[in-house]
C-alpha cells in the first residue's frame, strides 16, 4: 500500500506515511487531508569507510578515472600524471559530482533485483 504524507486544509498540520485512502477524509481538528506534495531531503549523513565513494581526479583536464575499489592506495602512474584522489564520504558530495559530471549513482538511483530482466525467470 503506498504512504504519502498528508497535510490538513485547515489547520496546516503534516501527517507523515499515511495511506491514500486518508485524502479526503476528516481531521481531528475539522479540516481535509490532502497529499502533501514535497520533496524529501536525501540522507546528508557521511558515509562509513568501506561506503566512500573515490575518484581519481586530474585537476587541469578534468578528467575522471574510476578505481575498481576504494580502499586501495592510488596507482603511482595517476599521480605521475597529476590525478587526485578524491573522496566523496557522503550522498550528497556523490549527487554533487554526479551532476558536475553529467554520470548517474547507480546505487543511490536504481532499486536492484526486481525489474524484468532480473535473471529470476
Amino acid at each position: 500500500m503506498p504512504l504519502h504524507d498528508m497535510i490538513c486544509d485547515f489547520c496546516n498540520e503534516i501527517y507523515e506515511d499515511m495511506p491514500l485512502y486518508v485524502e479526503g477524509t476528516q481531521c481531528p481538528c475539522g479540516g481535509y487531508f490532502e497529499i502533501y506534495w514535497h520533496a524529501r531531503p536525501r540522507d546528508a549523513a557521511a558515509f562509513g569507510r568501506d561506503e566512500t565513494t573515490v575518484v581519481y581526479e586530474h585537476p587541469a583536464t578534468g578528467k575522471v578515472v574510476y578505481p575498481g575499489r576504494n580502499d586501495q592506495p592510488m596507482p603511482a602512474r595517476y599521480e605521475q600524471a597529476g590525478y587526485v584522489r578524491r573522496e566523496l564520504k557522503s550522498l550528497h558530495e556523490v549527487d554533487t559530482f554526479s551532476k558536475e559530471h553529467g554520470v548517474v549513482n547507480e546505487k543511490a538511483n536504481y532499486n536492484s533485483g526486481n525489474s524484468i530482466n532480473d535473471g529470476k525467470r
